[in-house]
């Protein structure tokens, strides 16, 4: 079974533009030396260094919905009502939960990813060579928005289940 039949939460996304249709796939090569680079950034990861100058490379202004590139915080009402079932005093910003840790760190990261790709967004030249450099780019910035989607509105599952009150006899 395929990667795609799998995820149908993410397929109804893809819907909106026929950037990535399979008639349009695009084959290509990774040379050696450029698969053993990423090979290694994925095994042994990057230092904190070297991943805090990829974060920082890149820093948007975005002239609509400024606040999208913004990782979204716990609205207080939901706080509130966390803070009462946990019976927790911690600040809003280091809440105890596990899980809504995790989510949150892996904003952050998909948040870093997609500035790199907003700048080549901004830069594609609309000429035939650039064509093919510019469904690309389109289409990992439709991809990136399935994947920032999917993350918060686990986080959000994740949150409205851990404050809701679950209901015996259900």
């Amino acid at each position: 079974m395929s990667d795609v039949s799998s995820s149908s939460d993410s397929s109804s996304s893809s819907d909106s533009g026929s950037d990535s249709d399979s008639r349009d796939t695009k084959k290509f090569e990774l040379s050696k030396p450029k698969s053993t680079c990423l090979v290694g950034w994925v095994v042994s990861g990057l230092s904190d260094s070297r991943a805090k100058a990829a974060r920082e490379a890149y820093r948007p202004k975005l002239k609509k919905c400024s606040d999208l590139l913004t990782n979204p915080s716990l609205d207080e009402a939901f706080y509130i009502r966390l803070k009462t079932t946990k019976s927790s005093s911690a600040s809003k910003t280091n809440f105890p939960d596990p899980v809504e840790k995790i989510y949150r760190n892996q904003t952050y990261k998909i948040l870093d990813l997609v500035k790199p790709l907003l700048f080549l967004g901004s830069r594609v030249k609309r000429k035939k060579k650039a064509k093919a450099d510019s469904r690309a780019t389109r289409t990992a910035l439709k991809l990136w928005a399935v994947l920032y989607h999917d993350v918060t509105s686990a986080r959000r599952r994740n949150i409205y289940h851990k404050s809701t009150p679950r209901t015996s006899g259900s």
